[in-house]
């Protein structure tokens, strides 16, 4: 038995130094895209609430792997079966989140599209009244190279169209930031003559796109990540009933 117990601890190890080294991962770029990135990520998707939810989502979920990992190495390094219960415990308890999560998001994935449909309309329709929302989705428009939501010609219904109306040129005038960056001419989406200057597709079709594109590969790193958590849990296991038996 000493030679099982001894693998299944290498095996631990192994696996929470991967745990340890995402969580802190996860944390680093929660607090990146919260601090170091301010002005950018963040404002891009701020204003209307998109992406703070995501980002403390994620700072929990790599403070709860740090966490466990920790108890992981503490239990097999140390051979203490209470830190391989708490392991087993919290693991079993993130998988069981994982699960239902996803689930959750499939189930009621057209009701996300929705809510996401409403918040872009919500800046949209503040563009003309809020900095914050201003500089926020404009960054948006500019990173995805979008315009609006479902296109460019949702800017004519709002108080931003009615407010620039009188001075823009253009059949149907858009921020500066729905221009083209190749396009350097100042108020050129007041200007502009042709649609091939601006972005005309919506950001809301640009996000959905994204999320379809990257479909298989999260679906990948999430069955990957799955697997090492339950390989987790089995040598956990293993190795707590040998420290019993000892």
């Amino acid at each position: 038995m000493a030679g099982c117990a001894d693998l299944c601890r290498i095996i631990l190890m192994v696996l929470n130094t991967i745990f340890f080294l995402c969580g802190a991962a996860m944390i680093g770029l929660a607090i990146y895209v919260l601090v170091v990135s301010g002005t950018t990520i963040t404002a891009a998707v701020g204003s209307s609430g998109l992406i703070l939810p995501g980002v403390i989502l994620l700072m929990v979920a790599g403070i709860v792997t740090f966490i466990c990992s920790g108890f992981g190495c503490c239990g097999a390094n140390k051979r203490k079966r209470w830190c391989l219960t708490a392991y087993i415990v919290i693991l079993v308890i993130i998988i069981a989140l994982e699960i239902a999560g996803g689930v959750y998001g499939y189930v009621n994935r057209d009701t996300v599209v929705a809510t996401i449909t409403t918040r872009l309309n919500v800046d949209l329709n503040t563009y003309a009244t809020s900095s914050t929302t201003r500089t926020a989705f404009s960054n948006f428009q500019s990173r995805l190279s979008c315009c609006a939501v479902h296109n460019y010609t949702d800017w004519r219904s709002t108080t931003w169209y009615a407010n620039v109306s009188g001075s823009a040129t253009a059949a149907y005038p858009v921020p500066d930031a729905c221009c083209r960056s190749n396009i350097s001419s100042p108020s050129c989406g007041l200007s502009y003559t042709t649609t091939y200057n601006i972005f005309t597709e919506g950001c809301l079709t640009k996000l959905q796109n994204l999320a379809t594109d990257n479909f298989t590969i999260l679906l990948g790193i999430g069955i990957g990540v799955g697997v090492v958590q339950i390989l987790g849990v089995i040598f956990g296991i293993i190795l707590c009933n040998n420290i019993k038996d000892d």
